[in-house]
Order: structure tokens, then sequence, then C-alpha cells
């Protein structure tokens, strides 16, 4: 079978066989979705599964990692703008309540 690359596809989908390793990215004018096998920190998948958020668009069920679990696997990268992100993350958390 034959599939053909959608045209925001990551090339690294394709130059990484490893389905443990392997992801892609979605690229649309005004955001990015990103496909991962594994977030590093977090519990197994079904844990986190446990965790998702669910959002309605359209009628249909998006599911989003839960915002503690997101906040958690960014303290782990420890990258600086995983820190802005962190801030920002904070900030939207604090505004919910």
């Amino acid at each position: 079978m034959f599939y053909r690359p959608y045209s925001g596809m990551s090339y690294y989908f394709f130059l990484a066989p490893n389905p443990k390793k392997s992801f892609f990215k979605l690229n649309f004018d005004a955001f990015t979705i990103d496909f991962l096998p594994e977030l590093p920190g977090l519990p197994k998948f079904r844990d986190s599964y446990k965790n998702k958020e669910v959002v309605q668009v359209d009628g249909e069920d998006i599911l989003f990692i839960n915002l503690d679990d997101l906040i958690t696997n960014k303290q782990v990268l420890g990258r600086e703008k995983d820190a802005n992100d962190i801030n920002e993350l904070n900030k939207r958390r604090n505004n919910e309540r």
C-alpha cells in the first residue's frame, strides 16, 4: 500500500522507521500539530490517557494531553522555550480556577 504524504507532514516521519521514535508534524497557517510516540517525564500512555482533556469541535471530540502532564513534560525537557511555555501555561491554569 502506498501512502501519499500530506503536504504539511514532516520529513522526519519518513526518516525514522522505529515506531517508538517516529513522529510527524502537520503544519497549518495558524498552528502545528505534533504526533509524538512518547513524552519524557510522563507515565505510560494509558495513565496519561486517563487524564486527557476532551474538547468538542464541530461535534467531534478532540483529545489533548492535560495541562499538568504537559507542564511536567516541559519541565523535564528543560529548554528555554519550555520555561517560557510553562510560565504561560501556569497563567492559564490560574485563570481557569
